[in-house]
This record gives structure tokens, sequence and C-alpha cells, in this order.
């Protein structure tokens, strides 16, 4: 009898291995797939987010395209010094431009800014002409300095 005792101890020893372990299984199986859904959806909503991200990306590429990056002033003077100090001053007026949406930019506001603006180089006051504006990524604008005025007798 201590056999058969034995022998049921042991088969009801492996039951509750066996049912422990199906039990077991069952609940981690639940969370695995409660796991597993959550994975797919975070990978979704990634997914989602990468995609926007390109979007909004073109999007600001397309906007960078059409900033101003850069200010060119054109002098047409002989002297290369006056050349470079008129340069200097018409950069400074417009430098608040670079960044700017080309569209807001109006050349007839930037002609105005220059034109006829009186800058004194040497003792030598040189009332800028301003020729012609090109605005686009780059503004180029084109002056004459005149020098007819002597420093201390413009207004």
């Amino acid at each position: 009898m201590k056999t058969a005792t034995g022998l049921r101890l042991v088969a009801l020893f492996f039951l509750g291995l066996v049912t422990g372990a199906s039990v077991t299984n069952l609940i981690t199986g639940r969370h695995l797939e409660k796991a597993y859904l959550e994975i797919q959806s975070l990978q979704d909503k990634v997914a989602d987010q990468e995609r926007q991200i390109e979007s909004l990306q073109a999007e600001l590429d397309l906007r960078q395209e059409s900033l101003v990056k850069e200010i060119k002033i054109h002098v047409l003077h002989d002297e290369k010094y006056i050349r470079l100090e008129i340069e200097d001053f018409a950069k400074g007026m417009l430098q608040e431009l670079v960044g700017k949406e080309v569209e807001n930019i109006d050349p007839i506001l930037v002609s105005n800014i220059l034109d006829n603006r009186v800058t004194e180089i040497d003792k030598t006051a040189y009332t800028l002409r301003v020729k012609a504006v090109l605005v686009s990524e780059r503004i180029l604008v084109y002056i004459v300095p005149d020098d007819d005025i002597k420093a201390g007798q413009y207004p």
C-alpha cells in the first residue's frame, strides 16, 4: 500500500504541476498578448509621427528657401575705399531684412530706406542714389553716391 499511496502522491504532484503550469501559461499568455498589442499600437503611432515629421520638415524646407539669406550692395564709384564704406553703411541699414520672408519685402521700401540717405566719409558727405533693387533670397541693391556736399553743409 505504501507504493500505491506514494504513486498517488507523485501523480497528484505532477497533476498539480501541470495544472499550475497551465494556469501560469494562460495568465502569462494574456499579458504577452496585451504587451504585443501595446507594442503594435506604439509602432503605429511612431510611424504616424515619423510621417508627420517628414511632412513638416518638407514644409520647413520650402519656407526656408523663400527667406532672405544675403544682402549684396553694389556701389558704382571709382574709389574702392568709398565703395567699401558705403557698402558697410548700406548693409547695416538693411541687415534686419536677413531671415525675413521674401514675399513680405517690398522693393520700394528697400529703395526708400537707402535712397537720398546721406553718409559722411572722410569729411565728405555722400548722398546715396538707389538705381535698382532686386529682392529674392539675395537682396541686390545698386547705388550711385553723389559727393557734391561737403561735410557739415547737409541738413
